[in-house]
């Protein structure tokens, strides 16, 4: 007769006991070297003007994300904005700490309150108003993206509207380019990713043909080169032999003219002119 081999029950104490003693030493390794939170600025103060609304609580956003061990209660957060506040502004949160303190406990309604007070109704109108007029103009898609994504973000349209209506703004040329792309890009990043290299080889385009229009032939080069040595001389040499009597003002201007810069009357050079006076032989 075999026997059944007994089950003995696992003992799930050690291995709790080794964990509970892993995590008291990582707990003793972060009390005796704290986290190092950077150092911020504080915003600028706010007076309650409904421009600089956004502005204002983007920066004590930041405050509160890189510094959170500050404001871990709600109260903090309440107060320190308070510090920041002039003005109306200051006005509205001195009528909170009288009569309605219980907001500054609870920091969504403090929030609530001050985007009522203070926020413009109309502001996600003027942004969506604004971004249907924005156009890349003669600047490059990557200075119309920036500008774009300013406005974007507080239009609240979806991502569908907002990629037709960066298209809308784009220059004709980008337009002609993305139009024998056979395959469009149906998510905003990676079609103003797309739109920004069109942009840039357009860009890189433009500056070949101007070199390559701008790149004189060797010939034409060189008598060039030899019509600036001989202006570069002309005037201390023609002055030296007696051949120009005129001043340096009076040369530049003949010059600018198209004049003989030894007579000053038109249609000959003053190689050619019939008044120069030629240099003596010396013996």
């Amino acid at each position: 007769m075999s026997s059944t081999p007994i089950q003995v029950p696992f003992d799930h104490t050690e291995m709790f006991n080794q964990l509970f003693h892993q995590m008291n030493a990582r707990l003793d390794a972060l009390s005796r070297h704290p986290v190092a939170y950077p150092q911020v600025t504080s915003p600028e103060k706010y007076d309650g003007n409904a421009a600089g609304y956004h502005d204002f609580l983007a920066s004590v956003d930041n405050v509160f994300a890189l510094q959170p061990e500050r404001f871990s209660i709600a109260e903090f957060k309440t107060r320190y904005i308070g510090t920041l506040l002039i003005g109306n502004a200051k006005s509205w949160f001195r009528h909170i700490c009288m009569n309605d303190s219980d907001k500054l406990r609870d920091f969504a309604a403090f929030m609530a309150d001050f985007q009522s007070q203070f926020r413009d109704p109309n502001y996600h109108m003027q942004c969506r108003a604004r971004l249907a007029a924005l156009r890349q103009g003669k600047g490059s898609v990557q200075q119309y993206q920036a500008r774009f994504r300013v406005l974007a973000n507080d239009t609240g349209y979806n991502e569908t509207a907002l990629l037709n209506i960066f298209y809308e703004g784009l220059s004709d040329q980008v337009k002609d380019l993305l139009s024998t792309v056979l395959d469009l890009p149906e998510r905003l990043e990676e079609f103003i990713r797309l739109t920004i290299k069109i942009d840039q080889r357009l860009h890189t385009r433009w500056l070949e043909k101007r070199k390559e229009y701008t790149r004189p032939s060797h010939s034409h080069s060189a008598a060039q080169s030899n019509r600036m040595d001989l202006d570069a001389t002309s005037f201390e040499q023609g002055n030296r032999f007696g051949q120009l009597n005129v001043s340096r003002e009076e040369y530049e201007r003949r010059k600018r003219a198209g004049q003989c810069l030894g007579c000053g009357e038109k249609n000959h050079r003053v190689k050619d002119c019939p008044k120069r006076r030629m240099p003596k032989n010396e013996n």
